[in-house]
């Protein structure tokens, strides 16, 4: 423990390697833990894996129009191994190259699960380090309700990491990551049915949205069942509260996700937290003097773009450095077909909407459904929108910057 680094991080994903890239440019000595692979849910279990898949699966059911578009092709079929095999080769490159930035810029990466044992000091592989500043940036992991059953259901990380060997699937949750893998699977010709306890999928996003989105779906086969609560997951499907089976070869449990972090042990050291999330103030620092958090391990929405920027507000605030970003527009995006893309407050008094079908790209695309609505204050200032769109979470940045 004779070397004493300027910033510690802990947890490698968006939030952990940006805020140590962050720190090293800014001339300091950084020392990152990891006990897994570097990238953290986001590159290999989560976002990356998930839209390699997406993209696959929009290809082949592109497919279907070939003949409208001119293009002739004969027994096109779907090879699940191979887009798996294409989600590991995309994962292991980005992975490859946050290594050597890692690399280049002198960070010490330890691959062993960290622990922080007092003010400055972490403990990690049997071994002591000591830090001027900690940055705890755990990540987060699949919540699994207390359901009957619950272990015959896969989560979101072991479907990522291999094909569902059937054609008959049960997701239990209608939000985003339930939503995008019913998207998946039903792109590849597989029979889905998604559970939602609450009255329409995607609550988080206005009831337009969540009435079209189930509109387009269900033209593809995706069967929808709301408002009901799983009371068992058995071996041929799931049992209803209200006694209805629903029989499927898997089923998914895509509920969301919570922070990795071990709150009784952060407790003991003197770090509040509150409702599973670490406490912090508005520079990211915890109760325990020199220790900030960020990302999932704090709460808020657990997006990896909004970790990521956190993670540099963090470092800067530690450094006494006035902040970079603005985290008071960060966009919320859904990967289906058409994309969901939102911003801001959707409240405002003024609301403009302009449908889709008037738009001459958006058809060309294979879409004529969707809108985009702009919301403002009296004053005519944006403060939000919602885009239901090819490409919409592209456009969104253009409404995040207004």
């Amino acid at each position: 423990m004779a070397e004493i680094y300027d910033i510690a991080v802990i947890g490698g994903g968006p939030a952990g390697y940006a805020a140590a890239v962050r720190a090293a440019k800014l001339k300091k000595s950084v020392i990152l833990f990891e006990e897994r692979a570097l990238g953290g849910t986001c590159l290999n279990r989560g976002c990356i894996p998930m839209k390699s898949l997406l993209r696959s699966s929009q290809l082949y059911f592109e497919a279907g129009e070939f003949s409208s578009l001119g293009i002739v092709a004969k027994d096109i079929r779907f090879d699940e191994a191979a887009a798996y095999l294409k989600k590991d080769e995309i994962c292991s490159l980005l992975r490859s190259g946050v290594e050597k930035l890692l690399s280049s810029l002198s960070v010490k990466v330890i691959n062993e699960r960290a622990e922080i044992l007092d003010k400055g000091i972490i403990e990690a592989g049997g071994e002591k380090y000591k830090a001027v500043k900690i940055l705890i940036a755990l990540g987060s992991k699949p919540v699994m309700p207390n359901i009957k059953g619950e272990e015959r259901a896969l989560t979101s990380d072991e479907v990522l990491e291999r094909p569902v060997p059937t054609d008959k699937i049960i997701i239990i949750g209608g939000g985003v990551i339930g939503i995008e893998f019913a998207q998946y699977f039903s792109q590849i010709k597989k029979d889905v049915t998604v559970i939602e306890a609450r009255e329409r999928i995607l609550p988080m996003f206005s009831k337009e949205i969540s009435v079209q989105l189930s509109s387009v779906m269900r033209k593809n086969g995706v069967k929808f069942v709301t408002g009901q609560k799983t009371a068992e997951i058995l071996a041929d499907g799931v049992m209803l509260e209200s006694g209805e089976k629903i029989e499927a070869g898997a089923v998914i449990m895509a509920i969301g996700r919570k922070s990795n972090i071990d709150a009784d042990k952060l407790e003991k050291i003197g770090i509040v937290c509150q409702n599973g999330y670490i406490k912090v103030n508005d520079n990211f620092e915890t109760t325990l003097g020199g220790v900030y958090a960020c990302g999932d391990a704090i709460g808020g929405a657990l997006l990896a773009h909004k970790a990521h920027a956190e993670a540099i507000c963090a470092v800067e605030a530690m450094l006494g450095q006035k902040k970079s970003i603005d985290l008071s527009a960060v966009p919320s995006c859904v990967y289906t077909f058409p994309q969901i893309a939102a911003v801001g407050s959707v409240e405002g008094v003024k609301v403009g909407k302009f449908l889709m079908g008037a738009n001459g790209k958006s058809v060309i695309d294979g879409s004529d459904r969707g809108f985009a609505k702009i919301f403002a204050d009296e004053d005519d200032n944006i403060t939000g929108a919602e885009i239901f769109s090819v490409n919409a979470t592209e456009i969104i940045s253009e409404i995040a910057v207004a």
